[in-house]
């Protein structure tokens, strides 16, 4: 499959592994180097009764639906159980995230990709841009800010440039605003 950048995943995947090799070597021997954590097997629900007749379209599982329909259903809490309040996880960045795995999974991605803008060539200038731009979001990273603009330059499309230049103002001026 092709996306919007003309790299096929197989070569994107390529990509990621020879990334992730040159990183392995980088390591010292003792040390491991960031992986996944590899993630325990699921059990699958078995599939529903068909009723004779008619048969429906069948629509692929929802991955989400399926591992909630999967767990066991919770007692319900009694009134005089006061509710705990939890305040969400705080990331060291300052975001709020969702607790659990989504919230780690997002951390380990952010530490894993903020090395790698400088690789990023291989993307369109409009995408690497966009990558730019939701790194600089989502880390509050300002440092990226001229490698933005100088993508954003690169694009050839004058109305999408034009975009990127604008959204690279917001930037500035949400930076300065926060500072000041």
């Amino acid at each position: 499959m092709q996306n919007q950048s003309g790299v096929n995943d197989e070569e994107l995947n390529k990509m990621i592994a020879s990334l992730r090799q040159e990183q392995q070597a980088g390591a010292p021997a003792n040390q491991a180097v960031n992986q996944p954590a590899a993630q325990p097997a699921k059990p699958t629900p078995a599939a529903p009764a068909k009723p004779a007749g008619k048969s429906a379209p069948t629509q692929p599982a929802d991955p989400i639906l399926t591992d909630v329909l999967a767990q066991p259903a919770k007692p319900a809490k009694t009134k005089s159980e006061p509710t705990p309040v939890t305040p969400p996880n705080v990331n060291p960045l300052g975001h709020n995230v969702d607790s659990g795995a989504l919230g780690d999974i997002r951390l380990q991605v952010i530490s894993e990709l903020r090395p790698l803008v400088n690789r990023l060539d291989f993307l369109a200038p409009a995408d690497k841009f966009d990558t730019l731009l939701l790194l600089i979001r989502t880390i509050d990273d300002s440092s990226l800010i001229p490698m933005a603009h100088q993508t954003a330059m690169a694009i050839p499309d004058e109305v999408k440039r034009a975009q990127a230049l604008l959204d690279i103002l917001k930037e500035i001026d949400f930076f300065t605003q926060k500072r000041g």
